[in-house]
């Protein structure tokens, strides 16, 4: 995990996001810690329980936050730690199949057009594209 997030600073990065869900605690931990050291922030795809180690292990953020406990929204406030939820009134297959036409168009982006660039980490993309499992 260290190694990966290292690389992803070459490219000069604002934020990294990780899939907490996937991951062990010193996992998370490293993965944190690594992205702080380099002078990035750090969000996580996280529902209950991964959330609330995240958090507690000084996460940037917390996306999605399915379930999130009454503990670890009152130390997301302590800690600051940002809260990106995600609202979802369509799953239909035609809105699914539309996303994923959307999310490959956005994966082959060389250069972006916009600011803030985010490095997506997990056991499921890897370099910016998805593998297969």
């Amino acid at each position: 995990m260290r190694n990966a997030i290292l690389e992803h600073t070459k490219r000069r990065l604002d934020w990294i996001k990780i899939m907490a869900d996937e991951l062990q605690q010193d996992e998370l931990e490293a993965a944190i810690k690594t992205a702080h050291e380099n002078g990035l922030r750090i969000a996580a795809h996280a529902a209950e329980p991964a959330a609330g180690k995240a958090v507690a292990a000084s996460i940037d953020c917390i996306e999605h936050g399915y379930g999130l406990t009454y503990e670890t929204i009152k130390l997301m406030a302590e800690k600051n730690t940002f809260y990106c939820p995600t609202i979802v009134c369509n799953l239909s297959p035609e809105y699914i199949a539309d996303r994923e036409l959307r999310i490959a168009k956005l994966d082959s982006v060389q250069n972006p057009p916009w600011s803030l660039k985010a490095g997506f980490l997990s056991h499921l993309w890897i370099n910016g594209h998805r593998e297969s499992h």
